[in-house]
């Protein structure tokens, strides 16, 4: 059987705390002719002490402090709310009216609807109605399309952007722009998987001799124009591949000679 905690009005705790400061006698004895323990009457003279007349507010009451305390901290938690909310929402309105449902779906787990409705300027009507409303032929439509776009995407292992997409879907008799086409792709989160080019710098030629170590290692000069190094390297331009060729002393790091071509040789 459960234990059923005691309790005790607000007259009855101060008088055991007047007994306890008045009488003279020790406050064990104090409570046990009240039938507390001295545990009770301590906390209760130190709740008295800090609280004044406020002291014993009863059941589910609170002092004025304490009152205050959960009020800012429930202004505060709702604050931070209203700031999540829009620093998201800024980008959504620009597009449907409907749009300031969908954000309230989207986020409801992370704040209270009715918190997301009134910062927005929407009523909860609104946005229980507009759930038992039918899906809008655009919406079906635009669904149909982003799965038709991402079986294309697939065949093409991702390589596909927005306007090829749009070209192969205009070839199998879809009547659609680029612009949706781009749209939906950015809603469904989907990007084209960008090839990178590379252009082989090192062709090892068997039959050719191999260099000799001339350094020995010994990278470090001591003084200038005693040795010096040499690389090539290639980058992409709108009108092909630059290879840049440079000398530079090893000593000083100074560049002694380049020349640029748009064949990588040893030329």
């Amino acid at each position: 059987m459960a234990k059923v905690q005691k309790t005790y009005t607000r007259e009855f705790k101060e008088e055991a705390v007047r007994l306890a400061q008045t009488s003279g006698k020790p406050i064990t004895p104090v409570g046990r002719s009240l039938g507390i323990s001295d545990t009770s009457i301590h906390q209760w003279r130190k709740e008295q002490t800090q609280h004044g007349t406020e002291a014993f507010p009863g059941s589910g009451q609170q002092t004025a402090l304490q009152e205050e305390k959960r009020r800012l901290k429930r202004e505060l938690e709702r604050v931070q709310q209203e700031r999540e909310i829009l620093k998201n929402v800024l980008s959504i309105f620009s597009r449907e009216a409907t749009c300031a449902y969908q954000f309230i779906e989207q986020h409801k787990q992370e704040c209270a609807i009715v918190v997301i409705c009134h910062v927005l300027g929407v009523a909860e009507s609104g946005l229980y109605a507009c759930r038992k409303r039918p899906t809008s032929q655009r919406t079906r439509a635009d669904a149909l399309l982003t799965q038709q776009m991402r079986q294309v995407l697939e065949k093409h292992q991702g390589r596909y952007g927005s306007p090829r997409i749009q070209r192969e879907l205009r070839d199998q008799g879809r009547s659609l722009s680029r612009k949706r086409v781009a749209r939906l792709l950015g809603e469904a989160e989907i990007a084209a998987r960008r090839k990178h080019r590379r252009l082989l710098t090192s062709k090892r030629d068997t039959p050719h001799p191999v260099a000799a170590h001339v350094f020995h290692r010994e990278f470090p000069a001591i003084e200038p124009h005693t040795k010096w190094g040499t690389d090539i390297t290639s980058s992409p331009t709108t009108q092909g591949w630059l290879s840049l060729a440079v000398i530079w002393d090893v000593y000083s790091r100074a560049v002694v000679g380049w020349c640029m071509s748009d064949c990588c040789d040893e030329q």
